[in-house]
């Protein structure tokens, strides 16, 4: 496994808590400009793959700027789908 010279516990869990919040307000265009916009048809088809019952809550766990979480909501009809993820400035966009 690849490190990058952080090896593991709560100090690498800072470090990425740190640059995901950083980088938070620029995160979507940057996801966008690597993946050459296809990370919105990898989205929809991740969403569409979900088994979902509307009836109850949905859940997107490391939701990031919540985009997978606004697509499950748009595919599935979800009445409530609760986004968490441990970088707050990730949440802030999403909201």
């Amino acid at each position: 496994m690849i490190t990058f010279g952080l090896g593991e516990g709560p100090g690498k869990a800072r470090f990425v808590r740190g640059m995901f919040t950083r980088i938070a307000e620029r995160y979507d265009l940057m996801n966008a400009l690597m993946t050459f916009g296809m990370h919105h048809s990898w989205r929809r088809a991740a969403a569409r793959e979900t088994i979902a019952s509307p009836e109850g809550p949905g859940l997107d766990l490391a939701t990031g700027t919540g985009d997978l979480a606004f697509e499950l909501c748009e595919i599935h009809r979800y009445r409530l789908i609760v986004g968490a993820d441990f970088a707050h400035g990730m949440l802030q966009v999403a909201e």
